[in-house]
């Protein structure tokens, strides 16, 4: 069986080949965004994803990444996809919507498993 996890970092990949043209092979460090994530959200970013879900109050996780010196560089932040990243605004970059990716995979991962709303988290 998958953990949410798993299935959020391959829906991931996924979005980024659907919609950016990305390859999985360009997104080498994907396993570093969830232990990014937890930095940044203080804890399982997942869970207070989840929780959000349940409690109608998202809990709002963007990524931001550009292209530097031939690897991918990473910030993440909470709140809105309007904040600065730490790189700066004066070069292309992308935002990722990571907890709406995520949110998705926890709501469809809750309708395999027959779990209706409010049994969750």
């Amino acid at each position: 069986m998958f953990s949410s996890a798993a299935i959020f970092k391959v829906t991931l990949a996924l979005e980024l080949r659907q919609h950016l043209g990305i390859g999985l092979s360009e997104w080498i460090r994907l396993s570093n965004i969830d232990e990014m994530a937890n930095r940044v959200a203080g804890g399982n970013w997942m869970w207070a994803v989840a929780r959000g879900v349940e409690n109608d109050k998202p809990f709002k996780l963007y990524t931001f990444a550009t292209y530097r010196d031939s690897d991918w560089v990473f910030d993440m932040q909470l709140g809105d996809e309007n904040k600065t990243p730490l790189f700066g605004r004066d070069v292309p970059y992308l935002v990722i919507p990571t907890y709406r990716i995520y949110e998705k995979v926890y709501v469809e991962c809750k309708k395999l498993l027959g779990i209706t709303t409010g049994e969750g988290v």
